[in-house]
């Protein structure tokens, strides 16, 4: 594989000169910000790829003013990746990974030297690196939630290859961005342990475990003034009650739909990948088809919501939500 590290003075020009006006030209500074609003946020949206966490992010982003910091959507402002996407789209983006990462980890020290709202794109696999990236960010004074989209790993499989399969007919770009499988399944299977550090820790301010699309959080908790939980910790319940459930009969007939697509138009050596998203999907088909979440019954209460802008300081329990927006068994 061809590495395409670029020298340090370069990486610096393309941030300074392309990617900060890109990403923090419209964001609001604390001298634009209500005096008597309450500390900037960084919210960490972590879930395996194709678990939708772009969308989610975008929605999230308009609510709070807020940058969203992103290493696939870097990967646009390095000189090489279309060239070498193009030239094999497999191994396009680990071949750019040092760069966009340095970038990425320069976005966010922007961000928080600056006072300006964030959404931080994640997979969040690993307990240990989400621990210390939530005690980072409370140390600059900001507070921080932890959005865990709970999808499992037959949708999110799908997601995956539908982004390769549109991204390699559209004509502006004439390649698509691969996630391989093994990668895929190893954020699946940490996302569980890292729901349950992040409770543990209690150093997040707010968790909260949504389903693809969005629409109100299936499960959310928040520390009160004394920094306890408000309610019993119960996010990686939630999340593998969402993953684990029984699919409705219209998200049978969609996601049925979705793979007959797929296989008119995946390449060979992604059918593989399309037989094992049809067998994690197995599971799901079993048993009467459920219309309500297994994990909305299970974790009933409202939702305290993700963060508005500027929250009365007094708000219950309960208020605040966003209004609504666009496998194997796990535990």
């Amino acid at each position: 594989m061809n590495q395409a590290h670029l020298p340090e003075a370069a990486r610096r020009v393309i941030f300074d000169r392309a990617i900060l006006p890109s990403l923090f030209g419209d964001a609001q500074h604390p001298a634009e910000q209500d005096t008597g609003a309450r500390p900037p946020v960084t919210v960490l949206v972590g879930g395996q790829p194709g678990a939708g966490k772009s969308r989610l992010e975008a929605e999230l982003a308009r609510n709070l003013d807020a940058v969203i910091v992103d290493v696939d959507q870097l990967r646009a402002f390095h000189p090489d990746y279309a060239r070498l996407a193009r030239s094999d789209d497999r191994t396009a983006a680990e071949a750019t990974h040092t760069d966009v990462q340095t970038w990425s980890r320069w976005a966010i020290a922007y961000a928080i030297e600056h006072g300006i709202n964030l959404i931080v794109s994640t997979t969040l696999r690993g307990p240990g690196d989400t621990a210390a990236q939530i005690e980072h960010h409370r140390a600059a004074g900001r507070d921080v939630e932890v959005v865990f989209l709970a999808v499992d790993l037959a949708t999110s499989t799908l997601g995956v290859l539908q982004r390769y399969a549109a991204d390699r007919a559209d004509p502006r770009l004439g390649y698509g961005r691969y996630t391989p499988r093994a990668f895929q399944e190893a954020a699946y299977d940490g996302l569980p342990a890292t729901a349950e550090r992040v409770e543990d820790d209690q150093r997040a301010h707010r968790v909260h475990v949504m389903r693809r699309g969005g629409g109100q959080p299936l499960y959310t908790n928040s520390l009160d003034e004394g920094g306890r939980w408000r309610s019993p910790p119960a996010a990686r319940a939630a999340l593998t009650a969402e993953r684990n459930r029984t699919w409705t009969a219209a998200e049978i007939a969609a996601f049925d739909e979705r793979v007959a697509a797929l296989r008119a138009v995946l390449p060979a050596w992604l059918q593989p990948d399309l037989d094992a998203a049809v067998a994690d999907a197995a599971p799901h088909r079993l048993g009467p088809p459920a219309s309500t979440s297994p994990a909305r019954l299970a974790f009933p209460r409202p939702p305290h919501g993700l963060t508005a802008r500027t929250p009365p300081p007094s708000s219950p329990p309960g208020g605040g939500a966003l209004p609504p927006r666009p496998g194997r068994t796990r535990s």
